[in-house]
């Protein structure tokens, strides 16, 4: 979808653990998307967390969860 348009380059994209952001492998209960797009001499750089959290407080909250 990105490449589809004129002057895009993907610099990265990533799925990362929502607190460590540690990579990992496999999408989770919650997972950050993180992800870089050239698109002609502007780096757009944004990301957006996939699965039940849906704030930061939710985040916060589920850390002990994690560790």
């Amino acid at each position: 979808m990105i490449l589809g348009h004129p002057y895009t380059v993907i610099d990265y994209v990533t799925l990362c653990h929502p607190v460590t952001l540690e990579d990992v492998e496999t999408l989770e209960a919650e997972t950050f998307l993180a992800l870089a797009v050239k698109v002609g001499k502007t780096r757009l750089i944004d990301n957006c967390l996939l699965g039940e959290a849906s704030n930061k407080e939710d985040i916060l909250t589920q850390k002990g969860q994690w560790e």
